[in-house]
């Protein structure tokens, strides 16, 4: 994530350089060192085009390549500083510049006052050109960077593992670990059973429009590991029957699990087969109200959290053999205020319960109970990637805004002003012909 931050400052870093510079003449002694700038800059629209595209390849493992990836970050800020730097030294020569040449003009005539108003001219014409001298320390860093630049460049090379150094071992990414069926053990899915009949009661009413008078669309959203692909199983899966007694007769029923796609023009693609179908109802599970609203045919059903009871029995039923008889009795409290910790998501319920099944010593359970519960590797590897995944489908921009919000304290409470405002400061927000920078940030 700091990679973002570190691109958005070889951004500014760039569009200054270029502006600060003039164009490109014959070599001497000062514009030999303006051409180390001028390579900086080369240099820096390639690290800028890495860590953009290290942004897009989220799923990055090799160690080599996040040192990589660390090192060029660094040097970006390295390169930032000396753009920055001269940015300052071309802007005091300026000033110096025009206040010599106020103090000239307003002084006497005679040949030695003409001739020294004649070598401050100059002087502001250098200036204005853009032709400043690069202070000597300054050239020794622009070059140092450069140096870095080329033996990271160098190490890449010629320590990259090839295919003829051994078999490459596959490890599966979150995208194998998400393909879900339409399964479900619905005896051991507790705190759902109302949302289930809600949904079957929309995909009955008949609210709603019917696109080509055949299909309708009812879309679930939520955040990562709220439960939105099991509530999809417990509709298809219906023990009432209500459902299989309408979808008769060429009738469809679909459920499209975790959508992300967005393009309209593939959606009309996937959906012309159905109006083949007498009737067609589809529920599509997705965390993107944009897809939802894409898709959609009837009202939104937005999945909550789960209520702080219905989190408790579903800890319980993870965590320990005998619900009603938890043993050792001690770990009942504690128990209750791990289960709070969780914020009703039954995902993260169930993985932090699988962590602390059969374990009876106290101290290990406040071991978790005051912990970050980020930071415990079975949560890293269970809970976070899929929550990662919202993160890693942001543009871009919308990533950099998210990523700053990291400068505030947890639990912090965040104004929206003060938000835009940080956001602006760090110049994310970007306006357009239509709205501002402070409409867009809001």
């Amino acid at each position: 994530m700091t990679g973002l931050f570190a691109s958005s400052a070889l951004k500014w870093a760039i569009d200054n350089i270029s502006s600060l510079l003039p164009p490109a003449a014959g070599s001497s002694q000062g514009l030999d060192v303006l051409e180390e700038l001028r390579k900086l800059g080369r240099t820096m629209r390639r690290i800028h085009a890495t860590l953009h595209d290290a942004e897009q390849r989220w799923n990055i493992r090799e160690e080599s390549a996040k040192l990589r990836l660390e090192e060029l970050k660094e040097l970006a800020y390295d390169a930032e500083d000396v753009v920055e730097e001269y940015e300052y030294e071309v802007n005091r020569r300026k000033v110096e510049a025009l206040e010599r040449l106020a103090t000239v003009h307003g002084g006497g005539g005679g040949g030695a006052s003409k001739r020294k108003r004649e070598e401050v001219h100059e002087e502001h014409f250098s200036t204005e050109s853009g032709i400043v001298p690069v202070p000597s320390e300054l050239a020794d860093r622009t070059r140092t960077v450069i140096q870095r630049f080329c033996e990271i460049k160098d190490y890449c090379d010629s320590f990259s593992l090839s295919d003829n150094d051994g078999d490459r071992r596959i490890v599966p990414d979150i995208n194998a670990m998400r393909q879900t069926s339409s399964f479900v053990f619905a005896p051991r899915i507790l705190g759902r059973e109302k949302d289930m009949e809600n949904v079957i009661a929309k995909l009955l009413s008949g609210e709603g429009s019917r696109v080509g008078g055949c299909m309708s669309v009812l879309a679930i959203v939520g955040m990562g590991g709220l439960g939105k692909t099991t509530l999809a199983q417990l509709v298809y899966n219906d023990p009432t029957g209500a459902l299989a007694n309408r979808i008769k007769d060429k009738r469809v029923f679909l459920v499209l699990d975790d959508i992300w796609n967005e393009r309209s023009d593939y959606w009309e693609l996937l959906i012309t087969p159905m109006f083949a179908s007498r009737c067609c109802d589809i529920i599509v599970t997705t965390r993107n109200e944009r897809v939802a609203r894409l898709v959609q045919t009837k009202q939104i059903y937005n999945l909550n959290s789960l209520s702080p009871d219905e989190s408790w029995s579903l800890f319980k039923q993870t965590t320990f053999i005998e619900q009603e008889n938890i043993s050792p009795a001690n770990l009942v409290e504690i128990a209750r205020m791990v289960s709070e910790k969780c914020k009703g998501l039954p995902l993260v319920i169930k993985t932090v319960g699988s962590i602390l099944r059969f374990e009876t010593d106290e101290i290990k359970w406040r071991d978790v109970l005051q912990s970050e519960l980020w930071d415990l590797e079975q949560t890293q590897n269970e809970v976070l990637p899929v929550l990662e995944l919202s993160y890693k489908h942001m543009p871009i921009y919308l990533k950099q805004c998210f990523v700053a919000l990291s400068l505030y304290p947890k639990y912090y409470y965040l104004d929206e002003n003060m938000v835009v405002w940080l956001w602006k400061l760090l110049g994310l927000l970007q306006s357009d012909e239509i709205y501002n920078r402070d409409e867009i940030g809001k």
